[in-house]
């Protein structure tokens, strides 16, 4: 990424803008079930961290074998695909969190 200090700081006004929304949803609205979700996140956030990169060495050392089992899904990078990529894998990490978790796999330092 070739960060500017400008986009540094819009992205961390919106950070702060995210965190006041959910600060507002949740404990002043008192909406914290809409987030349940979120909660394997939040118990587990090491595993949440290093479960990408992990999974994506996984599906390198699957495609040196010669088989491509995910190859169709990064079809590409730009604009709406790249938007529907990131929104899977994202779903795919949060259930896998969340799966691991349950399975009582907790990493800490």
């Amino acid at each position: 990424i070739n960060g500017t200090d400008s986009y540094a700081l819009v992205t961390a006004g919106e950070c702060a803008l995210l965190l006041l929304l959910f600060y507002w949803f949740m404990d002043v609205k008192g909406w914290a079930k809409a987030a349940s979700w979120l909660v394997p996140v939040g118990v587990n956030p090491l595993l949440a961290y290093i479960l990408p990169d992990t999974f994506s060495a996984i599906l390198d050392l699957v495609e040196t074998t010669g088989l491509k089992p995910w190859g169709w899904f990064w079809w590409t990078w730009d604009g709406w695909g790249g938007v529907l990529n990131s929104a899977v894998m994202t779903a795919l990490m949060l259930g896998l969190t969340a799966l691991l978790t349950k399975w009582k796999l907790v990493l800490k330092l």
